[in-house]
């Protein structure tokens, strides 16, 4: 007995289970697209013209998706919710134009899976999404669709996006690190530029920095060369900081230090 047959789901209304026999699972298998790939849907009939559904069967290695056979001959593979919103039942009469809408709808469905298991990861802007769904080989239509329902839903949202990013980035960030990298996220200028404006003053930017030159360094860095200052301010503005901030820093943790104050301006770049 196979995995099929030892937890066999209830199949939803509309939706009949055909004979399955061996050849018809090897059939079945074989004919399954790509989990990473649209759809490329047969024409109905054979190019017949208009054709017939005569099963419609669970595939056997992925729950919530169906077969579909037009004519005794595997057409696609559809989420079941697709055949459920479409109403397809066997018997039904599909010519060339209605499988082309029929692929069409899972496609969008495959894309929206696609853009859901990103999000299971961790949030994405919106660019990241239709970056990724590009890649994926969706044409432009299909992705504009996708991100318009989930924007609807509230799945993706670049302000909550960048409030977060910003956040969990910040803590050993400066301001200019964090623009860049939003800027790379695909996050507008302007909105980039508001949320670090209200998520960081200029005691949180020092803060910051400190926090970042002490995980670095040392609450009482043992090289107190001046090597090691220059090291250290060139990894504090390699996070961002400017030299407004990484100074008063340097001049922290490395209080006491015998140094002029113009040999510290070499640090500046």
């Amino acid at each position: 007995m196979d995995n099929q047959e030892r937890d066999d789901p209830a199949l939803p209304p509309g939706i009949i289970r055909a004979r399955n026999t061996s050849a018809d699972n090897k059939r079945e298998d074989a004919s399954l697209p790509p989990s990473d790939t649209a759809p490329e849907p047969r024409s109905a009939g054979a190019g017949r013209g208009t054709g017939r559904i005569t099963a419609i069967e669970p595939q056997a290695r992925r729950q919530g998706r169906v077969n579909i056979f037009i004519d005794g001959k595997f057409a696609l593979g559809l989420f079941e919710e697709v055949v459920l919103a479409l109403g397809l039942h066997v018997g039904q009469q599909i010519s060339p134009e209605r499988l082309t809408e029929i692929g069409q709808a899972e496609t969008l469905r495959r894309a929206k899976e696609d853009a859901f298991r990103l999000l299971s990861f961790r949030g994405r802007s919106e660019k990241e999404i239709e970056d990724r769904l590009r890649r994926k080989g969706y044409e432009d239509a299909i992705i504009t669709a996708v991100i318009a329902s989930l924007r609807g839903h509230g799945y993706v949202d670049d302000t909550q996006f960048a409030q977060s990013w910003v956040a969990a980035r910040g803590r050993t960030r400066g301001r200019r690190a964090l623009a860049h990298e939003l800027r790379q996220k695909g996050i507008a200028g302007d909105l980039a530029a508001e949320t670090l404006q209200e998520a960081r003053d200029d005691a949180g930017e020092l803060a910051a920095a400190r926090a970042a030159a002490v995980k670095k360094a040392g609450e009482q860095p043992a090289d107190r060369s001046r090597e090691a200052q220059a090291r250290l301010a060139a990894f504090l503005q390699r996070r961002g900081f400017g030299w407004d901030v990484v100074r008063p820093v340097l001049a922290e943790l490395y209080a006491g230090t015998t140094e002029e104050d113009e040999d510290a301006q070499e640090f500046e770049t």
